[in-house]
């Protein structure tokens, strides 16, 4: 009797023993709903969704529940659902164990919280799937994923040497699984993140290798590969080249693809003096439907080239929505905390293997060196983004310039040249004076420039040599250098604004020809460039070329030619 007790006890502690077991290990949910759920999740995400939707969890076992949740992350994330909550996949891993679909749930953990934008927390998770999925484990296919998404987190916090060893192992698992798909995406990958290391050569290399298995499998990912190596062109500076091979795609890209491409044609023209370009597809991206780089369409907006060919009534529109867009950018994705999340997360990362590490080689000395270099790298790198995120709408209206003209300035002040019309002869004392004085007033009508209406004096335009100036205008007369309607005119303007030659041989240090004096004179009296380019027997082309020359020799930059007449004007 004492033995079958005996014999009793023990089949109930092997009974309970399986039992257990099978729990740990159950792989598979008892409701056959959810089963064939299972089984469909790859390939309609959606129709699973909806079909979750139907199945009230509070009539499943245990087990089911927690599946029930499980698979409901899974679809929203097939679907590309953006994740919103992080207490359903949290569920599961608080409850699967050592269940063999612990790793895939630790894996959408990772996706989970890479959308709620804690990215330290993402890595975590996808280093613990990584520790359950092994080199020689056979679900290649899930440590792919996981490989792959490490690869993409790293590379949008710019840590590009580190993601990519991540996304070269990713890429070679979907080489040995002949995995066209992944190959051509994990090619890109490893391009994008060799282009954010600068090796466009070998960045160029994988994505010819994606364009080949896309015209090979004629897939319509050829106008991604083919758009990132016009885009390699434009790091490159070849603005020319990104230009033409990008302006034969935007009209065959997909919505996803589109305003990529239509940001970095408007970049181009923006470096190709083409502004007329640039707004055109700046407009596009806005009319597209697409919320992709909205902020980009409205930095191209705010550019100064741009912003000349705008209506005056709608600049500050388009400046308002880019600084609307920006903060609000900086709002939902803070890059000072970002930053610092970045650094935090790359330290977690290093410190677990130097952990590993310190079991056989004692690196703690080296593990804390990093850990600071990290740190202080963060502290700078989020000052800078922090400098960035308080700047105000000024900053949009050239404040540079602003400062250069200053600079540019100070740096006359000390010069001797002189030319033939604009000369001083005050003393060195005197002239420093006059000059704070001069500093402080132009600098007080520089603040108005982007409101002020400029309005020709009235003893101007009630002059002789204004008459004689209009004569010769309406009977399309050329004037030549050496007319002495150049110095009547000088003798007017200097009478109605006494200060002018002082001001334009500070700011340009006697730098100014002839020719470009003259046409200061005309910009003074309010000529239009259209007419100046009739009374110099010039083209207008010529004309526009030399009020930028003279821009740069009174503010020390390229700026937009009506920039350098609203300048003259106020002076």
């Amino acid at each position: 009797m004492r033995i079958n007790a005996m014999n009793r006890t023990l089949l109930f502690i092997i009974t309970t023993i399986a039992i257990i077991a099978c729990g740990c290990t159950r792989q598979q949910p008892s409701d056959q709903r959810l089963q064939r759920l299972t089984l469909s999740v790859d390939t309609g995400p959606q129709a699973v969704i909806d079909s979750l939707v139907a199945i009230d969890p509070a009539t499943l076992g245990e087990f089911d529940r927690h599946y029930y949740n499980f698979l409901t992350v899974k679809a929203r994330d097939k679907a590309y659902i953006v994740h919103t909550s992080d207490s359903l996949i949290l569920d599961v891993i608080n409850h699967f164990g050592h269940s063999p679909k612990m790793a895939e749930a630790l894996y959408y953990a990772g996706r989970v919280y890479s959308d709620l934008g804690d990215y330290p927390t993402a890595l975590r998770y996808f280093q613990d799937a990584l520790e359950q999925l092994p080199e020689d484990t056979p679900q290649t296919d899930l440590r792919n994923r996981v490989l792959s998404q490490t690869g993409r987190l790293l590379a949008r916090l710019q840590l590009y040497s580190r993601a990519l060893p991540f996304a070269e192992e990713a890429l070679t698992l979907s080489i040995n699984a002949k995995d066209t798909v992944n190959i051509f995406y994990g090619n890109i990958l490893v391009g994008n993140i060799l282009v954010g290391n600068r090796h466009f050569d070998a960045a160029t290399k994988h994505y010819r290798t994606s364009l080949e298995l896309a015209r090979i499998t004629n897939s319509p990912d050829t106008i991604e590969a083919l758009s990132e190596l016009a885009i390699i062109e434009y790091h490159r500076q070849n603005y020319s080249t990104t230009y033409q091979q990008l302006r034969s795609l935007y009209d065959k890209a997909d919505i996803n693809e589109l305003n990529y491409i239509l940001y970095h044609l408007a970049l181009s023209c923006t470096h190709t003096n083409r502004p007329d370009s640039a707004l055109y597809f700046a407009k596009q991206m806005l009319l597209n439907g697409s919320s992709n780089n909205i902020r980009g369409a409205y930095y191209i907006m705010t550019d100064p080239m741009v912003r000349s060919l705008l209506p005056n009534d709608s600049v500050d529109y388009y400046i308002d929505k880019y600084t609307d867009i920006t903060e609000q950018h900086y709002a939902d994705h803070d890059n000072k905390a970002s930053i610092i999340q970045a650094t935090m997360l790359d330290y977690a990362i290093h410190e677990r293997k130097q952990i590993q590490a310190e079991r056989k080689k004692g690196f703690i000395t080296s593990l804390l060196y990093l850990v600071l270099t990290l740190l202080l790298a963060a502290l700078l790198i989020a000052s800078y983004f922090r400098y960035r995120y308080i700047k105000s709408k000024n900053d949009l209206l050239d404040v540079n310039t602003r400062l250069n003209i200053l600079t540019q300035s100070l740096s006359a002040n000390n010069t001797t040249s002189k030319i033939r019309t604009f000369e001083t002869r005050d003393t060195e004392d005197e002239e420093t004076k006059v000059f704070k004085h001069y500093m402080e007033e132009y600098l007080k009508s520089l603040d108005q420039l982007s409101k002020k209406t400029y309005l020709v004096p009235l003893n101007i335009l009630e002059s002789d040599v204004y008459a004689q100036l209009q004569y010769k205008i309406a009977h399309d007369e050329i004037i030549k250098d050496n007319d002495i309607i150049w110095e009547q005119l000088h003798a007017t303007i200097r009478k109605a604004s006494p200060d002018f030659d002082k001001k334009i041989h500070i700011l340009s240090g006697g730098q100014l020809n002839t020719e470009e004096l003259h046409t200061i004179l005309l910009i003074k009296t309010g000529i239009r460039p259209s007419i100046q380019c009739r009374l110099f027997g010039r083209h207008l082309s010529t004309i526009t070329n030399r009020r930028t020359s003279i821009g740069k020799k009174l503010i020390g930059k390229k700026c937009n030619p009506s920039t350098v007449d609203a300048l003259i004007q106020n002076l």
